[in-house]
């Protein structure tokens, strides 16, 4: 198998893990992307002999298989950066987290869960002196704060960015914004859900309580 992947994608799908409430192999996936090059196209077997050293799916498996359904050659092929946002607003990923990760010992509230599971295109500000993203279905307005950028993605104030469980991914152009809104239109559970949304405080999300700083530590480790 020959896989490559855009590295503006595996940075965006870092960033994206670095949120997740799994993270097998953390520190192994973590110590391998700091040692990687700036190279354009980055080798995803790197990542995927890490992943391998579990027998959990790991996110980088997902994306892997997610990104081989559409491609001519399975085996030889490079994901592109579009193709890890997709991952992350598809029913693909909807259904996933809807059927592995609602465990009632972590989860209080269904709605905001499975939505902040999905990449959402949101506008930022500045509330409380913290981050706000909103994000806009249909003549509804979910807030959601407060919200970690990675060092290495430089905030724009008329920018339109990808957040994902309260972690801003990365920035959207139009085109990508609308891909994902159309993604996200596809599945009726995350319309109808979104609606019943409307503030989420990653201070005391949960049962996770202080989820905000868990991905904050998790940063550091990282970015130092």
């Amino acid at each position: 198998m020959q896989v490559s992947i855009e590295r503006a994608g595996l940075d965006t799908a870092i960033r994206g893990v670095l949120g997740c409430v799994v993270a097998p192999l953390f520190e192994e996936v973590m110590h391998a992307y700091r040692e990687l090059d700036d190279a354009a196209l980055v080798d995803y077997s790197t990542l995927l002999e890490i992943a391998e050293k579990t027998s959990q799916q790991t996110p980088f498996h997902m994306l892997l298989e997610f990104a081989s359904y559409g491609q001519d050659d399975p085996h030889r092929f490079t994901i592109t950066h579009n193709a890890v946002m997709r991952l992350f607003c598809t029913k693909y990923h909807f259904d996933f987290i809807a059927k592995n990760l609602l465990n009632p010992m972590l989860v209080r509230d269904t709605a905001s869960f499975l939505v902040n599971h999905m990449l959402l295109p949101m506008q930022l500000s500045e509330y409380g002196g913290q981050l706000r993203g909103e994000y806009r279905i249909g003549g509804h307005t979910m807030h959601v704060f407060p919200l970690i950028v990675a060092p290495d993605l430089e905030l724009a104030s008329d920018a339109v960015y990808g957040v994902h469980m309260g972690s801003i991914i990365t920035a959207l152009t139009d085109a990508q914004i609308r891909m994902i809104e159309a993604q996200l239109a596809l599945s009726a559970e995350f319309g109808f859900l979104a609606k019943h949304v409307s503030e989420v405080d990653f201070t005391d999300y949960q049962h996770f309580g202080n989820f905000h700083q868990r991905i904050a530590e998790r940063h550091h480790k990282v970015f130092g």
